[in-house]
This record gives C-alpha cells, sequence and structure tokens, in this order.
C-alpha cells in the first residue's frame, strides 16, 4: 500500500505509566519533525501531592507555554476535582496561584513557576503542557523553602490574569443552517482575555463529544486552511485507561482534489501546520463520551479560506 502524501501528520499517542508517582500515562508529541515550533505533553494526574517530586525551586523557560489543567467529567467538564497551588513568580513577586476549575494557565518566556501541589483531589484530572517551541530547555531557579511555605495560595493574586478558567456551554447547533448536527456535549473556548501585553497570543478550543454522527464545522463538507498551526487532540475521558478512545472519526487532510482520509479509533494528534488544508471531520461512532481539544499556540487568525 502506497504511503499516503500527509500521513506523517496523523500520530497515534502512546500513554505510558512514567513512575508510580502522581503525573502517570503520560504522551508526548514534538513539532521538530513536522518542522514546526511546538512540543505537547499529556497525561493524568493520579494523586494528590507535589506534582513533580525533588527540591523545592522553580524554572522558567526561553520560550512561552501554556499549562492546561482539564477536568474530564463528560457531565460538568469545568469542574477539575481537584485544588491545585501553582507557584509563579521569583523573590518578593513569588506567590501560589490557586487552580480549582478547568482552566489554562499563560507562562510567558523567562517567568519563574513551579512548583505545583495538588492539595486536594476528589477525581483524578488531565495535564497538558503546550510549550511555543520544539526544544525542551528551562533554568532552574532557586526558591528560598522559608518563603515557598510562607506563601498563601490565592485566586485573585497579581497574577490572576495570566489564568483563564474554561466556561464550558452546551454544544447545541452552533454552527447555522448549514450544519445542524448536535453531539451532545459541551464547549469551552480557552484564550488570553487580558490586554496585557506581556501576555501571549494562544487558543485552546475543547469539546466533550457524546453522540454521533457529528459533523464539524459551519461548511461540513468542504477543506479549508489556515495560516497558523493547529493541533487536533482526541484522547478519551476514562482516566484509567488513556489508550481508549472510545469512539471513531474520520478526517480528511489536503486540497479538494487530492484530499486523503484517515480514520481515528485511538488516541490521535493531527497537526495541521499553517497553509495545511483539512476536513470534513466527522464523528462517526462514540462508547463512551471522549475530548476533542483544538490547540492553536500561536492564536487564531483573523480568517480561514476554502480550499
Amino acid at each position: 500500500m502506497a504511503e499516503k502524501k500527509f500521513e506523517k501528520y496523523v500520530r497515534k499517542l502512546k500513554f505510558k505509566d512514567r513512575d508510580p508517582g502522581h503525573y502517570r500515562q503520560v504522551a508526548s508529541i514534538n513539532g521538530k519533525e513536522f518542522d514546526v515550533d511546538f512540543n505537547i505533553k499529556l497525561g493524568a494526574c493520579w494523586a494528590a501531592g507535589r506534582m513533580v517530586e525533588g527540591a523545592i525551586e522553580a524554572h522558567s523557560h526561553d520560550y512561552n507555554q501554556i499549562l492546561f489543567f482539564l477536568g474530564a467529567d463528560p457531565n460538568d467538564m469545568g469542574e477539575l476535582n481537584a485544588d491545585i497551588e501553582l507557584c509563579m513568580g521569583e523573590g518578593e513577586e513569588l506567590e501560589k496561584l490557586r487552580v480549582v476549575n478547568t482552566s489554562a494557565v499563560a507562562i510567558p518566556a523567562g517567568l519563574a513557576h513551579f512548583p505545583a501541589t495538588i492539595t486536594t483531589m476528589k477525581k483524578r484530572f488531565l495535564y497538558m503542557e503546550i510549550s511555543q517551541s520544539n526544544k525542551k530547555t528551562k533554568e532552574i531557579v532557586p526558591m528560598e523553602k522559608e518563603a515557598y511555605n510562607n506563601t498563601r495560595p490565592q485566586v485573585r493574586c497579581n497574577y490572576a490574569n495570566h489564568m483563564t478558567m474554561a466556561a464550558f456551554v452546551r454544544k447545541s447547533t452552533m454552527y447555522g443552517p448549514h450544519n445542524m448536527d448536535d453531539h451532545g456535549g459541551s464547549l469551552a473556548f480557552i484564550q488570553n482575555p487580558a490586554q496585557d501585553p506581556s501576555i501571549f497570543e494562544y487558543l485552546i478550543m475543547c469539546e466533550n463529544i457524546k453522540q454521533a454522527p457529528y459533523r464539524f464545522g459551519w461548511d461540513p463538507y468542504n477543506p479549508h486552511a489556515h495560516n497558523r498551526l493547529e493541533i487536533l487532540i482526541f484522547i478519551g475521558t476514562d482516566l484509567n485507561d488513556l489508550n481508549n478512545l472510545g469512539g471513531t472519526a474520520e478526517i480528511y487532510l489536503g486540497k479538494k482534489s487530492e484530499m486523503e482520509r484517515y480514520l481515528i479509533d485511538s488516541p490521535t494528534a493531527v497537526i495541521i501546520p499553517g497553509g495545511l488544508p483539512h476536513n470534513p471531520l466527522t464523528i462517526t461512532r462514540v462508547d463512551r463520551p471522549f475530548l476533542l481539544t483544538d490547540i492553536r499556540p500561536y492564536g487564531m487568525e483573523l480568517k480561514a479560506g476554502k480550499m
């Protein structure tokens, strides 16, 4: 069977236990092999405690990063079912940002962050790190133990504008008269709402899909293209086994004259560099609710064009 032209952009995710610690079943994908700048690591948090074992210290990167804390209850996606203390800043600017809902936290290049501690957990949740670079580098930032212990967590700290809480709304017939399909779940648009030049642009769209068939988009039959990078991640909601998607989808890549069909029946990332035509995208089977996250690390272009 001949290799498809766009096959390299459809990558199955293999979740593996890193260790018996708090962050389990981890998968990652790096943009270097696609000649684009991004790196994504995702997995499930299984227990309360420090998310990364070791010394009490912060770190920073020379690239922007998004920390995405995502609840996996398909009936209440905005509920994280956990309480997290995330250290941000250093020295006299050290603060602990409290994360209690499904939220994305923007970490601009050079900003010290971590440790992160899950103080309470009712249910396991998903955690994703999205970097605007395919180089994985970090600089350790020392932290005084006394300052760490004496800093109280708060939701409305000076770094609160770096956090966006996801507002999930019922996903109904939002696409208009050309597509009245409904997947039975909910949808959130998560982006930087603050008018702060120190916080970079990004966009994450997240949907929990409960029923099929379901077609995506205002024009569900034709491909379109964007001028910025887009990454679609299909992931299950069974946090005991993230290698199980729980359904099936099909997506087409390429212009209408050369469209290639790809079947997705396991956790998968579809990397869509700027300019690559994609769609139609259709959910054909749902055995268990699963998630589709549409990640645009550099934000959304002004418009998309048909191809």
